[in-house]
């Protein structure tokens, strides 16, 4: 049995203190930055954002980056779908807050796109994931190159 807690952090933010083989990012490397309110119905029955919304969280920063104002794809021809996404949770969110979403490009393949992305509340991360996005031709529903236009866009959130 495990000794008791002085605090009252939930057992899983301890994994933060787990070794990983993946590159340590510091948030100073992340070059594409949002604001995001957590809503009151984000949150679940544990009095905490349900788990599914850091995933939101992380789309509504890649949305951003390939759709926004300054969007970076040409919706008329392509779009990127969602390869794989894998999430580490590290603390709670909950409503009232307003958190950052950072994300950076990774590095680029032939058709994909490999982001990290963090979220922070209150100065502190909250959660970490690694994304694969894949640019897919609208014609014919199959993974496409990078145009050397999208790839130049893309080129400043490069960490």
């Amino acid at each position: 049995m495990n000794a008791p807690r002085n605090d009252d952090r939930p057992e899983w933010s301890t994994s933060m203190n787990e070794p990983t083989s993946e590159k340590v990012w510091r948030l100073a490397d992340y070059r594409h930055w949002i604001d995001v309110p957590i809503r009151f119905n984000d949150m679940d029955r544990q009095g905490h954002a349900n788990n599914a919304v850091y995933a939101t969280l992380f789309e509504m920063g890649r949305v951003d980056i390939f759709y926004g104002p300054n969007g970076a794809v040409d919706t008329d021809s392509s779009f990127l779908s969602l390869r794989e996404i894998t999430i580490r949770f590290e603390r709670e969110l909950a409503w009232p807050d307003v958190v950052k979403v950072g994300t950076l490009i990774s590095s680029l393949g032939t058709s994909s796109i490999v982001m990290q992305q963090v979220i922070v509340s209150a100065s502190e991360v909250a959660a970490t994931a690694r994304v694969v996005n894949v640019l897919v031709s609208r014609s014919n529903r199959r993974s496409c190159p990078l145009s050397d236009k999208l790839r130049l866009a893309l080129s400043a959130y490069q960490g």
